[in-house]
């Protein structure tokens, strides 16, 4: 079967930083809750190192290795274990709550100013694109908009985190063995950019797939609409013929 080739009408899209840049100012008017997503996934992912390093001190201390184990340092570690389950769940309630609740609000903001956009633009517009890659853009693209305005921060300031603290804590084990695992660092990034830009084009082509149906369902009811004013027509112009005679 050969394969479909199919043009995306918004191929000639601006670069990613051209994008965030436009995105940002979206961002800011709601950066007293972003700075509150970052500050509650900072806490999960502090709790996420921590407690392994709790049931790892309990666990040496159970082998005879470093602090003697007594039941008040379990009860004491057990307290500080109970304390960090409740700020995690605390932190992740509001990272799934909150976070997707400003994101509606930066999506609700981008869809208004893209339907004012789209009332200026001039009839030839509406002539070359169709209906349907019009309401991909809107409905579509924004979804993900909504999904990249507080994971994608989160994310990165997470794995920030994570790369910082797991080196400070396997240096303290290997400094050798530790450059040389942080040495495939890189290589990863490399990988990661290359695949990105492989199902960035994969997405774009979605995108267009998506837009075929909606332009054909749009097609279809335009034709029900004529069809059914050319049978209304129809009726009107029989009785008028009847009551001539």
């Amino acid at each position: 079967m050969a394969k479909q080739n199919i043009k995306d009408p918004g191929a000639h899209h601006n670069s990613s930083g051209a994008l965030i840049r436009r995105f940002l100012p979206y961002l800011a008017k709601h950066k007293a809750v972003l700075f509150l997503d970052l500050f509650c996934a900072a806490l999960t992912t502090l709790c996420d190192i921590f407690l392994p390093k709790i049931m790892s001190t309990i666990t040496n201390s159970a082998m005879g290795v470093g602090i003697t184990l007594t039941a008040g340092i379990v009860l004491k570690l057990a307290a500080v274990y109970f304390v960090l389950r409740i700020i995690d769940g605390a932190a992740q309630y509001f990272m799934s709550g909150i976070g997707h609740i400003m994101g509606v609000h930066i999506e609700t903001d981008m869809r208004r100013d893209a339907f004012d956009h789209l009332l200026r633009l001039d009839h030839t517009y509406y002539n070359n694109t169709k209906v349907g890659q019009i309401m991909g853009r809107i409905t579509n693209d924004l979804f993900d908009v909504t999904e990249f305005a507080h994971h994608c921060p989160e994310e990165f300031f997470i794995a920030g985190i994570k790369i910082l603290a797991s080196f400070l804590i396997l240096c303290q084990a290997s400094v050798p063995l530790t450059l040389a695992v942080f040495a495939c660092v890189p290589l990863m990034g490399v990988v990661s950019v290359k695949l990105n830009q492989r199902l960035r084009a994969r997405f774009r082509q979605q995108r267009v797939q998506i837009g075929e149906p909606c332009f054909l369902a749009h097609g279809v009811v335009r034709l029900h609409d004529k069809d059914a004013a050319f049978a209304e027509k129809a009726v009107l112009t029989g009785q008028q013929g009847k009551g001539l005679f």
